[in-house]
């Protein structure tokens, strides 16, 4: 049998030579690495100040920057595209106080939303204006029914604005898709009143806020009458709890019965093996020698059955 033997076996490794550097050496060492790392930053600003050049530079990001909501134009009345769940959604900013609630936080804003008839507080820099950008948040293949009436009731109350009440749905909606012509400045962008149909939505919402609030304070009456119930109840057990013996006396006594029971002077079926008292014992354990007397009979049927979380058994 014929071993092959390595060529390296028995040869020493050569370990790679360590350099110590003085301390001299390291200081100079330590300076170029750290300029080495500066000219590298230097370099990547310069990149990003190219980028953002190039950014601002571009029609497409000025139209979008243009189309942003700017706190100017954060006016009770506009409509404006915001997300809601999955998708862009048109809506209608409002004050809280026109639902009953707080105004809103810092960049916030409250916002109706048009086909559900519900109202949220939305960032406002996810915001945008509707006419501005229906083009680029319209979805005309999403064929959900609130949806396609959020898009009709949002259009008509621009067509209100314009002076276009009389078209037909379809009609607005073919407005809407050109670019809401003869729009660009005049009444629909000045006027920002809220419609008739809307304020009684609002109405409605700011009544069950009422309704609400309401019922919160009965609710919180009804804890404090009932704390103080519960107080003269703890008291009345705490004095029928005075007038009951010590534990440790019932303790001696129980005690005192089953030594009596252990010696003979007592038998074990004479003796209640729930409380231990001499009683007349009515009703034998199931599973033990031994009995009950009448009332500890009666707290134990009462907890022979307990039922499970199903209710059944």
């Amino acid at each position: 049998m014929t071993l092959f033997r390595s060529k390296d076996r028995g040869r020493k490794r050569k370990l790679p030579e360590i350099k110590h550097y003085s301390l001299r050496e390291r200081k100079v060492k330590k300076k170029e690495k750290r300029e080495i790392e500066e000219k590298q930053e230097e370099r990547k600003d310069v990149k990003k100040i190219k980028k953002e050049k190039k950014i601002r530079e571009s029609p497409k990001k000025f139209k979008a920057m243009q189309s942003l909501i700017t706190k100017e134009t954060r006016i009770v009345g506009a409509l404006i595209w915001c997300r809601f769940g999955r998708r862009m959604w048109p809506g209608m900013l409002i004050e809280g106080s026109l639902v009953g609630r707080p105004p809103s936080a810092v960049n916030t804003e409250w916002v109706f939303w048009f086909g559900e008839g519900t109202v949220s507080q939305m960032d406002a820099s996810a915001m945008r204006p509707f006419i501005a950008s229906f083009r680029d948040h319209y979805d005309p293949k999403y064929l959900s029914k609130s949806y396609e009436r959020s898009i009709q009731e949002a259009v008509r109350v621009c067509a209100q604005r314009a002076g276009k009440c009389r078209s037909s749905a379809s009609d607005l909606l073919e407005w809407a898709e050109r670019g809401f012509r003869g729009s660009a400045s005049g009444p629909l962008h000045d006027d920002k009143s809220i419609p008739e149909w809307i304020s009684a939505r609002l109405e409605k919402l700011k009544k069950w806020a009422q309704d609400i609030s309401t019922d919160d304070d009965d609710d919180e009456e009804e804890e404090d009458e009932d704390g103080g119930d519960e107080e003269e109840e703890e008291e009345e057990e705490e004095e029928e709890a005075d007038q009951r013996p010590l534990r440790s006396e019932t303790y001696e006594k129980e005690k005192e019965i089953w030594d009596r029971v252990r010696d003979g002077s007592f038998s074990v079926t004479d003796v209640c093996i729930s409380c231990g008292g001499t009683n007349e014992v009515t009703h034998c354990h199931p599973f033990f020698i031994g009995g009950h007397c009448a009332s500890c009979k009666q707290d134990f049927e009462e907890s022979l059955f307990l039922y499970g979380s199903d209710n059944i058994s």
